[in-house]
């Protein structure tokens, strides 16, 4: 079984005059991202220890959280989607995904 994990996370704050560029949601991925997050109190964590305990493969193409802020630029949006959305195109059994905001 191949599964994709993903994390995208905002809280918009449409009066806030603070700008939500791609370098605000810290973005990472594959290992790294993993490191970070397992064994945390986080859904992906969560999300880690089931693909593990079933003994799927997985791939974590990006997880990315930014403070409350102003919508997010439409730029950012885009390469964030992109890196989850074409890894689906390539192939999978499932996705879990852990969204927060006005996605």
């Amino acid at each position: 079984m191949r599964l994709i994990l993903a994390m995208m996370r905002h809280e918009t704050n449409t009066f806030s005059p603070i700008p939500t560029p791609l370098r605000a949601f810290g973005p990472k991925s594959g290992k790294q991202a993993i490191s970070i997050y397992r064994g945390t109190n986080n859904p992906l964590a969560a999300y880690i220890d089931i693909a593990e305990r079933e003994g799927a493969e997985y791939i974590v193409p990006l997880v990315a959280n930014a403070s409350p802020s102003a919508p997010v630029d439409q730029e950012a949006f885009d390469q964030m989607a992109d890196a989850i959305c074409d890894t689906v195109k390539k192939g999978c059994d499932g996705v879990m995904l852990d969204l927060h905001g006005p996605w």
